[in-house]
């Protein structure tokens, strides 16, 4: 029969929910039941302990107590052999080089041996905006670790704690690997030098937005898109790598850097360089023939969205319409200076000044270049009128009057040079004629310059370069424009005479002059309005065109004469002798005389006939 368990037994194993009615009688009332009437006890005497129990219980506490003193054993006895172990730990490494089971002495001539390697191994990451951009070793950096310093570390791993600390240390060791770290210590100067290399390599120029044409590419234009660069912060990146060799860690270290900024595309200044079609160019420093640039018409806008579309750094096409030159440099080198455009040829007189200030001007003038659409200023060309600059005081027209000045004469090879340039058929931009009508060239075809201004400005407005050469020589000054002329044409020019002033006569009277005398102090100009007309002819002598050129107005200067006092009057001598009878004499009408003057003809000249007479009148030296 089974033996009845405590009370208190039962109610632990029956959860309060679940607890049955208890089977101990109760009074009627609970409230009116004493505790004397029916004690409850509150705690149920266990039963007794089996001997079969009892005997287990004591066979598991020898056990167990046997199993601890053999492993007590076990463990003191690891911690004597640790204590006389001489040796290093087994599984235990340096930077990876494997030291177990070696004596001090055999770990550092194994580190002797492979340590340079394993700093040289070891490298340290760098990293820009969170990626890798690098490494660097510690053997770069300086570092360096003594094969004592080495052994010592992975000797100590296993012998450096107390008596029981060195046999637990033994027993790990035949469970999981030791990788120690010595301390990193390095060169700060190698350092210092090693990241200013780092921060070279690391540095990124910044690519600049640009445009630029291909040679037989016609569809477009090849754009760079801009691309940021970068500057390496110097102090940061020694600093970081400082600490991290502190550290003894190989984490990434972090390169902080400035940002450069590129140039954007400049789609403006491209436009503006090749908004026109250049033909090829003469480059006369150099001697040589240069392509010449080809028109470039796009969207702008349109330019602009593909940029923003494309990779920073990257190269596209921008479509545009290519239009290409009229001469190539194949073509100009064939046909460079071939021709004479046109040559004229004048007398120089005056002083020996003057002669010397046309020589020199066309020697400054001799051998200019001018490319297609390129302009020439006289005044920029001959310089300053000075002495310091090699000229000589001649006679020129200064207020009306002729008056001695430095560079007198150099009028004349601008005109020279001015004629030569309306016979090559080249543009005028800034032309005035002479205060009074020259002799030494065919009126309306001379050019009046003085320092600063009035100048002399013409363009070469043909397809080719021009050269312009002069020469003086046994009196003549020569000037020839040198160029291509492609169809033959050549140019007259012809003038107009529009009207006609006569000069005076005009006298002074000069106290310093002797009584009775004379003086002719200002030569006489007759006045005269002239056009001129440029006339093209083509190589078989038609007319092709006939157009006005400019109207010169030279004014008239009268001739003035200064006289002395007049001489004393002589006293009539009485006559005597006979008295003669007066003999009547026919009264005569005296001929009208006019001063003689020549001057030139006032005939209108057809303007298809060149003008071949030139006034001959006395003509002072002048500019």
């Amino acid at each position: 029969m089974e033996a009845q368990k405590p009370l208190e037994q039962e109610t632990q194993e029956t959860t309060p929910q679940e607890a049955p009615t208890a089977t101990i009688p109760q009074p009627e009332t609970a409230s009116t039941a004493s505790p004397e009437t029916n004690p409850i006890p509150e705690e149920m005497p266990a039963p007794p302990e089996s001997p079969a129990k009892k005997t287990a219980g004591k066979l598991a506490a020898l056990i167990g107590g046997g199993i601890v003193a053999v492993l007590g054993i076990f463990y003191l006895v690891l911690c004597i052999v640790s204590a006389s172990h001489g040796t290093i730990l087994g599984r235990t490494d340096v930077m990876g080089v494997d030291m177990s089971g070696l004596t001090v002495p055999q770990a550092q001539e194994r580190w002797q041996q492979k340590g340079q390697a394993v700093c040289q191994a070891a490298q340290l990451p760098l990293t820009l905006d969170g990626e890798t951009a690098g490494q660097v070793s510690l053997w770069e950096l300086g570092v360096s670790v003594t094969p004592e310093t080495a052994a010592q570390l992975a000797y100590d791993a296993g012998h450096s704690g107390h008596f029981l600390e060195n046999g637990w240390s033994l027993l790990r060791s035949w469970f999981r690997e030791t990788s120690l770290t010595p301390p990193w210590t390095a060169d700060d100067a190698a350092l210092q030098e090693k990241a200013a290399e780092l921060a070279e390599q690391l540095d990124m120029a910044a690519v600049d937005g640009a445009c630029r044409l291909e040679q037989g590419k016609e569809d477009g234009f090849l754009v760079t898109v801009p691309k940021n660069g970068r500057k390496i912060d110097l102090p940061r990146l020694t600093d970081a790598l400082r600490a991290a060799l502190a550290a003894g860690t190989l984490e990434p270290v972090t390169c902080a850097y400035e940002v450069v900024e590129a140039k954007p595309v400049d789609f403006d200044a491209f436009a503006e360089a090749y908004a026109t079609a250049k033909n090829a160019s003469y480059n006369a420093a150099a001697d040589q023939v240069e392509e010449g640039t080809v028109q470039v018409t796009f969207d702008a806008d349109a330019a602009q969205k593909l940029v923003a579309q494309a990779q920073p750094g990257q190269e596209i096409t921008v479509p545009a319409q290519i239009q290409q030159p009229k001469v190539s440099k194949a073509a100009l080198e064939k046909v460079l200076f071939r021709d004479v455009l046109a040559s004229c040829t004048t007398y120089v007189s005056g002083a020996w000044g003057r002669i010397q200030n046309v020589r020199k001007a066309a020697q400054n003038i001799s051998g200019t270049v001018l490319n297609c659409g390129d302009q020439f200023s006289y005044n920029d060309a001959i310089g300053p009128t000075t002495a310091d600059y090699g000229f000589y005081a001649a006679p020129g027209y200064v207020g009306g009057k002729t008056v001695d000045v430095y560079g007198g004469g150099v009028c004349q090879v601008s005109s020279t040079l001015y004629y030569a340039t309306l016979k090559a058929d080249l543009e005028i931009v800034m032309r005035y004629c002479h205060q009074y009508a020259p002799g030494y060239i065919k009126w309306g075809c001379d050019a009046t310059v003085y320092d600063g201004f009035p100048d002399f400005i013409f363009a070469n407005n043909t397809d080719y370069p021009i050269k312009i050469v002069a020469t003086y020589s046994g009196g003549y000054l020569t000037v020839k424009i040198l160029g291509t002329n492609v169809d033959g044409t050549y140019v007259k020019m012809t003038n107009e005479v529009l009207s006609k002033t006569n000069w005076e006569t005009v006298y002074k009277d000069d106290e310093t002059l002797p009584a009775g005398t004379e003086k002719v102090t200002t030569t006489p100009y007759t006045g005269y309005k002239v056009k001129s007309y440029r006339n093209v002819y083509s190589a078989d002598g038609k007319l092709i065109s006939s157009t006005y050129e400019a109207t010169s107005d030279y004014k008239v200067r009268n001739k003035v004469i200064s006289r002395g006092p007049a001489l004393p009057e002589q006293p009539e001598t009485p006559v005597t002798g006979p008295a003669e009878t007066p003999v009547e004499t026919p009264t005569q009408t005296p001929e009208e005389t006019t001063p003689s003057t020549t001057t030139p003809e006032t005939s209108t000249l057809d303007p298809s006939q060149e003008q071949t007479q030139t006034p001959a009148q006395e003509t002072p030296s002048e500019p």
